[in-house]
């Protein structure tokens, strides 16, 4: 039987030393007094700085047995804060640094970091980590005078980024390995914290993933935080989506071709992220929808353009900005058809489109990329296999039909031909590859709140307008996904949610959809209206 095992946890710097917690260490961190004795300020590179404080925790290993990880993340954690007020994105390194005079070796820790909903970022033993080899010969000696000379090894546990002008929660456990030995009976272990920022220069993706709120939901089927409801609902792809209403979440990205910084030169210019979604390598791609829907200037006035159309009633249904310029198009139609002609071009099949050819593949593709030439678009398989079921089903549903184990596949009596008549499907009937497309119905869905996803997405009756989707704009706008009969394909519209429409007499707006480059990199903004992301491009 084993024996109680004590591990101390030292506390050095400008705090108060207590026996068994833990607490922040400054060393080479440039203290600054403040009125909090547990606070400290660092200088980094130009940035203003950037404060790690430890919010006065403790964490008490007395009478620690080896645990398992899940009894060891039920440990009382030590947990702190690091908040920015730097004009630049900050990513930080979190160290472990062990004394030479421990009694309890470093094989037999092991050690977590979670973040404030108890969502593990890391876990592992203490010498599977990797040993630092980011610090400088003065930061090492400014490290082992705050040890007295005592250091052993310093471990890089964990590397995290924080928000413009926000903070961020984090909590470390640590516990005995389930597999050590008695020999560790009444023996002591202590450890330092500390931190090292620098400028953040990663991905939008990486910047995105690893400041996630609530708003930005993981699809592994398990909840994001302790409250969150409908998990079992998720997609299940490992794509993270923003979700929840417009006045919550902050997704906007500016792509206006300039450099000007906090604003984007034309709203025109603006787009939203719909997610993060992974490609063939495993690598995630992040898909924008416009936030607004296009005008003439962006989508010509060829193809499947059609003055008029279902707009909305008033400028006070209209959430979007664009109100007076509205423009429509119909999904698959094209001006002055004759009537040899309407048969191969009045249908719901994506890859033959005028809509998908002309105004989306040639002229919006061509405008964005005259506006970023060196926007990394990347070309996309689209799924535009038929849907017979999306009115009356709710978000992970529709997803099975469009884009899971339901989608129509090759070889199936789903798609139409001119006559009418059902024919095996082609290749080109249910993927199609090209760059610019529209949103999943699903996109839509699981864009709204987690509680929202296992309502029918035909809300006829309901309250439309107060819908708690960032997606929905108070628009009649074209899905990409088109229904199992030859006419008709899906619209989002701003009274009933989803609906079918006629595909060559239905006008109504269009967001183009697309998906850039995993390795697109941030280069300021907070991702709000006003301050937009922008891409070093």
């Amino acid at each position: 039987m084993n024996k109680k095992k004590t591990i101390i946890l030292l506390v050095i710097g400008i705090l108060v030393v207590t026996t068994m917690s833990i607490g922040v260490t400054y060393s080479y961190m440039k203290p600054k007094a403040t009125k909090d004795s547990n606070e400290t300020e660092i200088g980094i590179n130009n940035c203003a700085r950037i404060t790690l404080k430890d919010n006065n925790s403790t964490i008490s290993l007395t009478n620690m047995y080896p645990m398992e990880e899940e009894m060891g993340l039920q440990t009382t954690p030590y947990e702190f804060t690091i908040s920015s007020t730097c004009e630049e994105y900050t990513g930080f390194n979190l160290y472990l640094t062990t004394l030479n005079d421990n009694e309890i070796k470093d094989k037999d820790i092991r050690y977590a970091v979670t973040d404030v909903d108890d969502n593990v970022l890391i876990t592992d033993l203490l010498t599977n980590t990797e040993e630092v080899n980011d610090l400088t010969e003065e930061e090492i000696r400014e490290l082992e005078q705050g040890l007295d000379n005592r250091r052993n090894k310093t471990y890089k546990v964990y590397n995290g980024v924080i928000p413009l002008n926000k903070d961020k929660v984090y909590k470390l456990h640590l516990w005995l390995d389930e597999n050590t030995t008695n020999e560790t009976m009444n023996e002591s272990f202590k450890i330092k914290v500390s931190i090292k920022g620098y400028k953040y220069e990663g991905t939008l993706a990486e910047y995105l993933i690893k400041t996630k709120d609530r708003t930005l939901i993981y699809h592994d089927g398990k909840p994001d935080y302790k409250d969150m409801e409908n998990y079992e609902l998720e997609a299940g792809d490992l794509s993270y989506r923003f979700t929840g209403g417009n006045d919550v979440v902050n997704n906007y990205v500016c792509l206006d071709g300039t450099t000007e910084k906090d604003t984007c030169a034309s709203e025109n210019d603006l787009y939203r992220i719909i997610g993060l979604f992974q490609n063939e390598e495993g690598n995630y791609e992040i898909k924008l929808i416009k936030a607004d829907a296009t005008g003439e200037e962006q989508t010509g006035t060829d193809g499947a353009y059609m003055t008029g159309g279902f707009q909305p009633n008033s400028e006070n249904t209209y959430k979007g900005n664009n109100y007076q310029n509205l423009k429509s198009y119909y999904w698959n139609s094209s001006k002055g058809n004759t009537s040899t002609e309407i048969l191969h071009t009045n249908n719901n099949i994506w890859s033959t489109s005028n809509l998908n050819l002309i105004n989306l593949n040639q002229n919006f593709y061509e405008y964005l990329l005259k506006k970023e030439p060196n926007l990394k678009i990347q070309k996309h398989s689209w799924q535009i296999g038929p849907v017979t079921h999306l009115l009356n089903n709710n978000s992970p549903e529709s997803y099975a039909y469009e884009l899971g184990s339901s989608r129509t596949k090759v070889g199936e009596e789903k798609c139409l031909n001119e006559g009418n008549l059902t024919k095996i499907c082609q290749l080109e009937d249910v993927e199609y590859e090209n760059y610019i497309g529209l949103m999943y119905v699903s996109d839509y869905a699981y864009a709204a709140k987690p509680q929202l996803w296992g309502d029918n997405l035909h809300r006829e009756n309901k309250d439309m307008e107060n819908i708690e989707n960032w997606i929905y704009i108070g628009l009649y706008e074209w899905t990409i996904s088109s229904a199992t009969d030859l006419n008709t394909s899906y619209i989002l519209g701003y009274t009933n949610g989803i609906e079918r429409y006629n595909v060559w007499s239905g006008m109504v707006g269009i967001r183009p959809c697309f998906y850039i480059s995993s390795d697109s990199k941030i280069k300021e903004g907070k991702g709000t209206k006003e301050n937009p992301y922008q891409l070093t491009i």
